[in-house]
């Protein structure tokens, strides 16, 4: 999922990426590390990556991700606020 101000378009040239990542192929912090590396390099641009357990307890996060989060690939992140699928 994407969120912040590229996934809502207000975003300025220099902004970077806000993504959460929910993956069972990101076991490690060494495997966030590497994903991050790969996306900057991809992107041209700096990003920030987030984990399900980084915002579970973030009232506000979670509710930013719920009004402005795109979710790009895999499954809905609802459990995270208790929706259901």
């Amino acid at each position: 999922m994407t969120f912040g101000s590229r996934a809502r378009g207000d975003n300025q040239l220099d902004s970077e990426y806000d993504f959460l990542i929910e993956s069972v192929g990101v076991r490690s912090l060494w495997d966030l590390k590497k994903l991050e590396d790969d996306l900057v390099e991809a992107l041209h641009q700096n990003i920030s990556l987030l984990t399900p357990n980084m915002v579970k307890d973030d009232f506000f996060l979670l509710k930013g991700l719920r009004e402005d989060g795109m979710h790009i690939y895999g499954n809905s992140l609802a459990h995270l606020w208790g929706a259901k699928d």
